[in-house]
């Protein structure tokens, strides 16, 4: 089960990239069968509460990767550096929506994108473009 975190993560990306990925965003795995492209999101670590000049801020940090799979590697770059700015866009917002997927809206401070090495999938000619989105959000 994801956090509340996650879950609103994945209200927004299915939100604003339903026609590029309609329905195929997984948590952590996703079928064989599939059809691409397709989204994975996974959380890396616990929410950790970041320590600032002895005190403690009123916030959490979490980790998620998004892995991208495509065969095209151009369109999964593309759609990569969209999502990415995307999300580095939120500055003191809310992030997901009340009532959808057993989730509340979460306020982020900020997201910090980073833009992870690229990988061709071994076992089919599958690309994969990976980031890691650092959200800052309020309890």
């Amino acid at each position: 089960m994801s956090g509340v975190v996650e879950l609103a993560f994945r209200q927004e990306l299915v939100r604003r990239f339903y026609p590029e990925l309609g329905e195929r965003i997984y948590d952590s795995a996703h079928p064989a069968d599939v059809a691409l492209p397709l989204a994975m999101y996974r959380r890396i670590g616990a929410g950790v509460r970041p320590v600032v000049y002895g005190g403690t801020e009123n916030w959490l940090q979490a980790r998620i990767q998004l892995t991208l799979k495509g065969e095209s590697y151009r369109e999964i770059k593309r759609l990569q550096k969209r999502i990415e700015r995307f999300f580095a866009s939120f500055s003191d917002r809310v992030m997901g929506r009340v009532g959808d997927e057993e989730c509340c809206p979460v306020r982020v401070h900020f997201v910090e994108v980073i833009t992870m090495p690229d990988f061709r999938e071994p076992t089919s000619r599958a690309r994969l473009a990976i980031s890691d989105y650092i959200v800052r959000y309020e309890e």
